[in-house]
């Protein structure tokens, strides 16, 4: 069996620095850096990161679920020129995260529904609570944090 270099930090060999790793079954050493195919990643990407802003929003839950009336929470980024994608990643404890946080409704009409909805916008974006819904969710409980992503990925908008 040869030995397989997958992973390399530091010179490619090619005049470039960084972390390069390729797919299973290319050599990092000899693959050319021009063939996308053969690297899982390449630090000298034009596109490595593709993200325009991350945080966190707290109380979620208790913000908008708050009292008689569902609230929203609002948060702003700097423009992009564009919609951007905006995702949600909502904390059920510590080091649980959880992308559609579906909750049991109160109701047998309404049993389980995606508790918040995210709407964007071209300088922020709000949480809101469920299509429709006029209760709170009976359980799992809500999240009360969560850690969001505005991605540098347009929206299309008809």
């Amino acid at each position: 069996m040869t030995d397989i270099c997958r992973l390399i930090l530091g010179a490619d060999g090619h005049g470039a620095y960084g972390v390069f790793a390729t797919l299973p079954g290319h050599d990092a050493r000899t693959a050319d850096p021009a063939d996308a195919l053969k690297w899982a990643f390449r630090s000298d990407w034009p596109r490595v990161e593709n993200l325009h802003q991350v945080g966190r929003v707290t109380n979620i839950g208790s913000a908008i679920y708050g009292g008689a009336q569902w609230n929203t929470i609002t948060v702003s980024f700097p423009v992009l020129g564009y919609i951007p994608f905006v995702s949600l990643r909502c904390e059920r404890g510590i080091g649980t995260m959880q992308d559609d946080p579906w909750c049991k409704g109160n109701y047998v009409e309404q049993a389980y529904f995606s508790p918040f909805r995210v709407f964007s916008k071209l300088d922020s974006f709000r949480i809101e609570g469920a299509i429709g819904s006029s209760q709170l969710p009976a359980s799992p409980a809500l999240p009360q944090s969560a850690i969001y992503f505005v991605w540098k990925i347009p929206v299309p908008v008809s």
